[in-house]
């Protein structure tokens, strides 16, 4: 009597890491129209400028950005870790963002740092740092 052979089921195949890319980009983009304008979530501010620094744990400066929101721009107030969780991570600016306005302050420097595991499982974060400088011009009047 021959042995009988079964074959392994294999569970259903995820998305790869390209798929994956392409639902956090179009993920972005859809939070991006979702986010209103800077009129719409903020009246009392005319021009909303961030600069940011993204800095290594070892203290180089990977990149800089400055991003200019006038009141008719869409506003994304994330960014995106550039360091060594290879974009896994990010830093939310929004709330940050939201009590610079509240308090009326007309600049604000902060700094965060990246938390994002290095890989599913491993004890180390990425570490990158990123520092925030928020400067914000009111209405006339407001």
């Amino acid at each position: 009597m021959q042995p009988v052979y079964k074959h392994k089921k294999r569970k259903a195949a995820g998305p790869n890491k390209n798929e994956k890319k392409v639902m956090r980009e179009m993920e972005a983009e859809r939070r991006i129209g979702m986010a209103g304008t800077l009129k719409e979530r903020y009246p009392s501010v005319q021009r909303l400028t961030i600069q940011l620094n993204f800095i290594s744990p070892q203290g180089h400066l990977l990149e800089q950005q400055t991003r200019h929101y006038g009141p008719a721009d869409a506003c994304d107030f994330s960014a995106t870790c550039l360091g060594r969780c290879g974009g896994t991570g990010s830093f939310d600016l929004e709330s940050k963002i939201k009590e610079v306005i509240s308090t009326r302050r007309a600049a604000s420097d902060n700094t965060g740092t990246c938390q994002e595991k290095l890989y599913p499982g491993s004890a180390d974060c990425c570490g990158s740092r990123l520092q925030c400088k928020i400067e914000v011009s009111y209405q006339p009047g407001n």
